[in-house]
């Protein structure tokens, strides 16, 4: 994935998480647009600390592959 795929998924998903919560706020009580959120935001986390992960990876030289182990540890915790 390249740096624009993945400002333009991040775009997508700050547009979908926009939607989901527009239609929460009419309906507060559809818990299943909770979680959707959350996925969501979960996702731009992960998306947000793997570009600064690639951004430093840069910097030292670092491989796409140990970037990728470390953002799976911190996934995990």
């Amino acid at each position: 994935m390249t740096e624009i795929d993945e400002e333009v998924l991040r775009d997508q998903l700050k547009a979908k998480r926009s939607s989901l919560r527009k239609e929460f706020e009419m309906n507060p009580a559809n818990t299943r647009l909770t979680l959707e959120i959350r996925l969501i935001d979960d996702l731009i986390a992960s998306l947000a600390k793997y570009l600064q992960m690639q951004k430093a990876s840069k910097a030292d030289g670092r491989t796409e592959h140990s970037i990728a182990f470390d953002l799976h540890r911190l996934q995990r915790r």
